[in-house]
């Protein structure tokens, strides 16, 4: 029984990376798209198509992915031992030291919004101001679909390593 339970506890995702706010969210479905392996899609094609991007501009946000998810991921990590290890202590009948569970993820939230604010700014002077609109628009647009980038309609073209072929 104790073994279920802390398999439950390890498993269960149900309040780590569900943020609410839509650039974290495109942000990691960028990393996503950019480490999908064996893909027949280019990423760099399809964020120059889906968001209007010149072949540098897609770079920009490529390399901006892949500094920004380190450094949630260690929020994340950081969020999951200090929920698991409170959760340990009040099954042991311990006396609780860790915070409660609400504190600790308001706590990620306000470490990850202020880390997510430096980092768009940071992509607003590499990108420059006309690309940083035409990014804010996108998922300003896209941002209760679901998905930045959703499969493609049959019969659409799809941006692919080296060339467009029709789905």
């Amino acid at each position: 029984m104790i073994r279920a339970i802390i398999l439950f506890l390890v498993a269960c995702p149900s309040i780590f990376g569900q943020s609410a706010n839509p650039q974290t969210a495109f942000l990691r479905e960028v990393a996503a798209l950019y480490s999908s392996q064996g893909s027949v899609i280019d990423p760099a094609a399809r964020v120059q198509e889906d968001l209007g991007f010149t072949p540098a501009a897609a770079e920009t946000l490529r390399s901006a992915t892949l500094e920004y998810s380190p450094g949630i991921e260690v929020i994340d990590r950081t969020l999951r031992r200090l929920v698991f290890e409170r959760r340990m202590q009040m099954m042991a009948g311990e006396k609780v030291t860790v915070p409660p569970e609400a504190e600790l993820v308001a706590e990620a939230d306000r470490r990850i919004d202020a880390y997510l604010a430096s980092q768009m700014e940071e992509l607003r002077m590499r990108l420059g101001g006309e690309a940083f609109q035409m990014l804010k628009d996108f998922i300003e647009a896209s941002k209760d679909k679901g998905q930045f980038f959703p499969p493609r309609p049959e019969g659409r073209p799809v941006a692919t390593k080296g060339k467009a072929v029709a789905r």
